[in-house]
Formats: structure tokens, C-alpha cells, sequence
């Protein structure tokens, strides 16, 4: 068996080079700017161990003292920074791990929200897997209970059909002698070849 990186959790996403060894009992990894330093084991960026040798092994980085690149938690909710196998014998080995996209860093707290990612992700899937289908109903008294992200189902007799969609946007338009409603409904219709 050889050294491995089985899972990444590292923040900033840009090129590492990581350098994974045996320090005796444990497995000791360092994060490196450029593959010179990886392979002098030279002016590493954070260090950390595992507690043996063995598969899928978390481990907790600390940054070195002046490191130029600080290293953090991506995903905040789990406690460690990588996970490596290794067995007791395996000779050093130093990886280059890529950026995982070559698209600029949203730093949005936002989108690290784990309560959101589910809903982004689920946004992001409708919006290139589905085709949106849009309505724009006008109702004939204004009803005060209808809200954006409501759910309504609209009945056509004329054309013997049902349709039911979210409420997208809605706006009022008053005048001396009443109120309209319009309705923007959108619904979502699966892509199929």
C-alpha cells in the first residue's frame, strides 16, 4: 500500500502540494506552496498527524508560524482538514492537488450556510435540468392571502387543463374603482432527450 489523500477539506481553494510521510507510529502530512519546498520539506504552510496508521485517517492541520497561506476549515461542520491511508513503511510521497474549480471564490457567507446548500444545490439542478414554464394570471378580485413561494393551482375550462405552479413575483395595481392582482406563477418541467 502507498500513501493517499482519501478526502479534502481545505480552505483557500488554490494548488497544493502535500507531503505525506511516516513519522514512526503515525503519518505526518504538510501543505506546501510549490513542489520544491514539498520535496526539502521547506518552508511548509501547516503540518498535522494522524493518531496511527490505517485507512481513511482524519487529520487536524496547524498552520506554521508566518505561513503566507493560512489554511481553514471549507466545510466548518466537520473537524478536519484531510484524511489519508497509509501502513507503516510506506515510502514518503508528495501530491499536487488542484484547484477544484478555476472559478473565482465566493466568499458570501451564504453559500456556506448548511441549511442553504441544499436549496441552492436543488435551485441550481431545476434551473439546468428543467425548463420553467411561466404564467402571468390576472384575478378577478384581489385576494390579500396569496404570497411569493405560495403554491396555486390554476384550472383552465377553456382548454381542459390543470396547471400547478409557484408564485414567483405578484403585483397589485389599485385604482379608484379597484384592485388587480397579477400573478406570476413558474413551474418546473423536467428536460428529456
Amino acid at each position: 500500500m502507498a500513501f493517499s489523500i482519501t478526502n479534502w477539506n481545505i480552505n483557500p481553494n488554490r494548488v497544493w502540494y502535500v507531503r505525506i510521510s511516516d513519522a514512526g507510529s503515525t503519518i505526518l502530512v504538510g501543505l506546501f506552496l510549490t513542489e520544491a519546498n514539498a520535496d526539502a520539506n521547506t518552508s511548509r504552510q501547516a503540518y498535522g498527524s494522524t493518531a496511527a496508521f490505517g485507512a481513511d485517517l482524519e487529520v487536524v492541520l496547524t498552520n506554521e508560524t508566518g505561513a503566507t497561506e493560512p489554511v481553514s476549515l471549507f466545510t466548518a461542520d466537520l473537524t478536519w482538514f484531510l484524511k489519508v491511508t497509509g501502513v507503516d513503511g510506506d515510502a514518503t510521497k508528495v501530491f499536487k492537488v488542484n484547484m477544484f474549480v478555476d472559478l473565482p471564490e465566493i466568499n458570501d457567507s451564504i453559500y456556506r450556510n448548511t441549511s442553504l446548500i441544499p436549496l441552492k444545490a436543488a435551485a441550481e439542478i431545476n434551473a439546468h435540468t428543467h425548463v420553467h414554464v411561466r404564467r402571468a394570471i390576472a384575478l378577478a378580485q384581489h385576494d390579500p392571502a396569496y404570497d411569493i413561494g405560495d403554491i396555486v393551482q390554476v384550472d383552465s375550462t377553456r382548454r381542459d387543463a390543470t396547471a400547478t405552479g409557484e408564485i414567483d413575483s405578484l403585483q397589485i395595481s389599485v385604482s379608484k374603482d379597484s384592485i388587480l392582482t397579477q400573478l406570476d406563477v413558474v413551474s418546473y418541467v423536467s428536460i428529456a432527450r
